[in-house]
């Protein structure tokens, strides 16, 4: 019924003033996240050990008096305390003075303005093209759940996922630039040809490509998750007994429930899409921002890669703070301050105005199941006839014919208007041709179900092979044939044969011996950086479950500013802070960077589960935090997370072969995946196939291997079936 705004004292001004209050919260979290985030980049960068005057002058700084080095760090702004610095920065960057850069001499913001409009450029063609995939893809393998057309999509999005972009970006340049010569291999643009529209089209084709490939699946198989959380409530289920078709109950009531998820996820991956270019513009030597922070990362240009960390933060956090208020306006369930909708009443004054007799009461509760077309459970209920409360049920009236036969329209309402005339307990029909109390409900109690893994859908093909690749690389001292380090320059770019099983690269090292050796230092890694990880994020995230909602709020921001951050350029900050590259520091940096979203699970996790009986007994009793956190808060939120330990270590392996390529990882006399992946140029040159796809199937194989298996872990957390 209508709303009485006098009688409720609601004025708009009001509304207006909580909106501004909404927005305020927002705009504050904003600027602290840049905040926080230029203090942590600024620092990092100033604690990386050299001089800077030699990055900028060369051999001339050493040759410099006190009053040059003096004039020269004013001018640079390395003058003072760091404290200073960071002000006097600050200050600059406000007006748009990033500082200059070490290597090209030139003022930061010049070149970054050079350099956006490409990755702009690739960055919008690449989500348009993934916002409309994301979305197909996710409803055919929901409408297909099960059967073949959605085991292939999944197989060929594994594969697809499992495959790092450097690798695909060398595969395409090498069967499209060098075998057919059909595609450009880099560059935005041929010279000379004057802008040419179908010419940059063409230079675009295969790092779109890539980016697409590289980041489909990932936001796809989210979608066709939710998707399928969807189609398993029970609404799906009330609406195929009333008749609704697949397709009407598919594209119209789960697609619309959806779509504030996948908006929201969109906006953040626009971020993500763009600081993902960084990778393919590097290989197609694309003139672009990731080229950029590439080459500031060889030729260590601090102050222009402390500049580019923050962009990409300030664009993370701005699209994440985005898509919250998208999925807040869109979700009326997330909506946390409700005037900011323009909801005109609160929860007291509703209450205030409905006060009247009981009776009244409850028959407005149940005209309110009727107008709601479905089933719904209402507790401590005041009945008018004997003025106790009780839980009911209110259920769907069947219409009874002379074959037994009930069938209702597509709006809930009958054709007939016949119905029996019931009482139950003292609860009379509220004269509803749809609806009437059948009675109490009966809550027996439900013996907790202990889920076990079954061996059904256990990827026993995987758990070979990868059980394979292990044992032989731990134990590679006895397969391999040759020493994988010795360079026999008479037998360079040798194709497999008798001798050399998988031939040999450009230096004439045999690969064969090569991959097992370089499989035990790139599992090596990743598996004792995710475990690194892993401990990180467990402690962060119990800690931050735990604590006060201030500290709680803290903990967040500062793991969503690490978020934030490319994990290619935090990376770089923290080798160039710890110096010396090799295999222990690269493992303890990619563990530090990549705790941050499994951390944010465990915080929800615990949340949830902080406040249950056990827990406060356990505290009672004199439990610490490290007892309570083993015993009680592990076993609960341990199989939430074990899906993502699996997809942590796919991707640590993923991020040291990509170092390694890009030559800001592990040197070349270190062998690895990544590091035998390195040598793809002179490739191209020699036409030596193997020397790529013979690294690279193993690198593959190992990633589909481990994510088979946190699939098959993933798939056995849940046992609800589709209601579709």
């Amino acid at each position: 019924m209508p709303v009485n705004k006098s009688l409720l004292g609601v004025r708009i001004s009001d509304i207006n003033k909580k909106r501004i209050v909404y927005f305020g919260k927002k705009l504050f979290l904003f600027l602290l996240s840049i905040f926080i985030l230029s203090v942590f980049v600024f620092y990092a960068a100033r604690l990386i050990p050299g001089d800077p005057l030699i990055s900028f002058y060369g051999d001339a700084a050493e040759r410099m008096n006190v009053a040059e080095r003096s004039d020269a760090e004013k001018m640079l702004g390395l003058d003072g305390p760091i404290f200073y610095q960071y002000i006097r920065w600050i200050k600059n960057a406000v007006n748009g003075d990033f500082g200059i850069s070490f290597q090209y001499k030139q003022p930061v913001e010049e070149l970054i303005s050079g350099r956006i409009g490409g990755t702009l450029l690739l960055g919008s063609v690449s989500f348009l093209i993934l916002f409309v995939l994301t979305i197909v893809f996710g409803i055919l393998c929901t409408w297909f759940e099960g059967r073949l057309p959605d085991k292939i999509i999944c197989r060929l999005g594994t594969v697809s996922s499992c495959i790092p972009e450097f690798y695909l970006s060398l595969v395409l340049i090498f069967i499209f630039s060098v075998s057919l010569r059909v595609l450009p291999a880099s560059g935005a643009y041929t010279i000379g040809s004057g802008g040419d529209i179908a010419d940059r089209i063409k230079h675009l084709i295969m790092p779109v490509t890539v980016v697409v490939v590289g980041h489909l699946w990932y936001y796809a198989y989210i979608i066709r998750n939710r998707m399928l959380e969807e189609v398993r409530e029970n609404y799906v289920l009330l609406a195929r007994s009333k008749g609704l078709s697949r397709g009407r109950i598919l594209f119209v009531h789960c697609l619309r429930n959806v779509m504030p998820s996948y908006l929201s996820i969109m906006a953040v991956a626009v971020p993500h899409i763009l600081c993902g270019t960084y990778i393919v513009e590097t290989v197609f030597s694309y003139p672009g921002i990731g080229m950029l922070a590439y080459e500031s990362a060889i030729f260590k240009d601090y102050n222009l890669l402390m500049v580019l960390c923050i962009i990409s933060g300030v664009l993370v956090i701005f699209f994440s703070i985005l898509s919250q208020i998208i999925s807040e306006r869109i979700d009326p369930r997330l909506r946390t301050d409700q005037a900011m909708y323009g909801k005109l009443v609160s929860e007291e004054n509703i209450s205030d105005s409905l006060k009247g007799n009981e009776e009244s009461r409850f028959k407005d509760k149940c005209a309110d199941i009727k107008e709601s077309g479905g089933e719904r459970e209402l507790e401590n209920i005041k009945n008018p006839a004997d003025g106790m409360e009780k839980k009911i049920f209110i259920e769907k009236t069947e219409i009874q014919y002379s074959d037994n036969k009930t069938e209702y329209s597509d709006n809930g309402s009958s054709e007939t208007e016949s119905m029996s005339e019931v009482t139950d307990k003292g609860f009379e029909s509220d004269g509803s041709e749809l609806f009437r109390i059948v009675g109490r409900i009966n809550e027996p109690e439900i013996a907790p179900i202990k889920r076990k893994f079954g061996i059904k859908g256990l990827p026993v093909i995987s758990i070979v092979i990868l059980a394979g690749i292990l044992f032989a690389c731990i134990f590679c001292e006895l397969i391999a044939v040759k020493d994988p380090a010795y360079l026999d320059l008479a037998n360079c770019s040798v194709a497999p044969d008798d001798e050399f099983w998988f031939g040999t690269d450009t230096l004439g090292r045999d690969i064969f011996s090569m991959v097992w050796y370089g499989g035990r230092v790139s599992l090596f890694i990743g598996l004792i950086s995710a475990f690194i990880s892993a401990v990180i994020a467990i402690i962060v995230g119990a800690v931050s479950g735990f604590a006060s909602d201030r500290l709680d709020l803290f903990l967040m921001r500062i793991t969503e500013i690490f978020l934030s951050v490319p994990s290619l350029l935090i990376i770089v900050l923290f080798q160039a802070i710890i110096g010396e590259i090799n295999i222990l520091s690269i493992t303890v940096v990619i563990g530090i960077t990549n705790w941050m979203g499994i951390a944010k699970v465990v915080r929800a996790e615990v949340r949830r589960i902080k406040n249950s009986e056990y827990v406060i007994a356990s505290e009672i009793m004199g439990g610490g935090f490290f007892h309570i956190l083993r015993k009680h808060l592990m076993p609960n939120f341990f199989p939430a997370i074990m899906f993502m330990l699996v997809m942590n270590i796919c991707s640590a392996i993923t991020m040291e072969s990509t170092l390694s390529f890009m030559g800001i990882g592990l040197p070349i006399e270190v062998i690895s995946w990544g590091s035998m992946l390195s040598l793809s140029e002179k490739v191209f040159l020699t036409g030596s196939w193997w020397i790529i796809v013979i690294p690279g199937l193993f690198l593959i194989i190992t990633l589909v291997c481990f994510t088979n298996i946190g699939n098959y872990v993933r798939r056995n957390a849940s046992h609800r079936h589709s209601n579709l």
